[in-house]
């Protein structure tokens, strides 16, 4: 489960970043859902929680917040996949 969230949250984040900068809320939602997910099977409640932020203002049509949190979702799970890197190593 981490080999996949290590190889498949940066396009999800890319993905997301484009259906924004296109205004396509829909699309940005979905992948704010995705990530807000696989996000959660970790227990990673602060990268979980921004992820819905996005998601939640996504389909509010508020794309500008989404956009103001895009930075900080990048952050937490820039935080993710470190810890994730170093559980797989200790395996």
């Amino acid at each position: 489960m981490a080999g996949f969230y290590l190889e498949d949250t940066g396009q999800l984040l890319d993905d997301l970043e484009d259906g924004l900068q296109k205004l396509e809320g829909v699309r940005a939602a979905r992948r704010a859902h995705s990530l807000k997910g696989l996000s959660a099977n970790f227990n990673a409640e602060p990268c979980a929680a921004v992820a819905f932020a996005v998601e939640n203002a996504c389909t509010k049509g508020d794309l500008a917040t989404a956009t103001k949190l895009l930075p900080n979702l990048r952050s937490e799970v820039a935080r993710l996949i470190v810890v994730l890197r170093r559980e797989i190593l200790h395996q």
